[in-house]
């Protein structure tokens, strides 16, 4: 996507668009964003590059294919934008002080998914509840009723799809001991369970080794546990 990305900075022939890069395209050109004509480029006043947000919740752009100074991105200009996403921000006039951008398009999601837990602030003897990403602290909004969230016990947590900002599943709770490996597999987007594939390989190699093969080894076999070798 970086490569295609540059490519757009430069402006590409429309005929040499990738196959699976022409809906992106077609957005960007439904949002005049990109040149629509024989040749897509990218139009003045935006730029793209990848987000860097701060723990205190705004962002920072260094654009790809230029030689210009970061641009700041203030935290209601990320627009569902996190840290690593690949981003097209539309420049904002300012006369003085670091150049200013917002998010206009997501070009790519750092990770697919993200965990979150949820929170409570109160405003003004209101009860609202804040979901905040487990991994920055910083709040994360997700297409669900504020009503349904207000339902649920402080300290829940949940995965997230980023692409469609949904929640697609519940792992538990905070004070759960078992939750911290439900995070773990979700962070890096896994399963408890191992594949069908792996299953029937596994099997495929029976399920008993003579030891007489090996004299030399130490015998653990009343032991139950599971072993991670390298590839050799």
């Amino acid at each position: 996507m970086k490569e295609f990305a540059y490519k757009l900075v430069r402006g590409l022939p429309s005929k040499d668009v990738p196959r699976d890069k022409r809906d992106i395209v077609n957005d960007l050109i439904a949002l005049r964003i990109v040149s629509d004509s024989k040749i897509i480029k990218l139009k003045s006043k935006y730029r793209i590059g990848k987000v860097d947000v701060t723990k205190k919740g705004y962002g920072f752009l260094t654009p790809l294919g230029v030689k210009e100074k970061d641009y700041l991105i203030e935290s209601h200009h990320l627009n569902g934008a996190t840290k690593g996403d690949l981003v097209i921000v539309e420049k904002l006039f300012n006369k003085k002080g670091r150049p200013k951008a917002k998010v206009i398009y997501i070009l790519d999601k750092a990770f697919s998914v993200s965990v979150v837990y949820l929170t409570f602030e109160y405003k003004n003897n209101k009860k609202i509840p804040i979901l905040r990403n487990i991994k920055t602290n910083l709040q994360t909004f997700v297409s669900e009723k504020k009503k349904t969230l207000k339902k649920l016990p402080e300290g829940a947590v949940f995965k997230v799809d980023n692409y469609t900002n949904k929640i697609i599943d519940v792992l538990g709770v905070l004070d759960d001991l078992w939750v911290d490996e439900k995070i773990s597999l979700a962070l890096y987007n896994k399963k408890e369970e191992f594949s069908k594939k792996a299953i029937n390989e596994a099997k495929a190699y029976g399920d008993y080794v003579d030891k007489e093969f090996y004299p030399a080894r130490v015998d653990l076999t009343d032991f139950s546990f599971c072993t991670i070798d390298p590839p050799t």
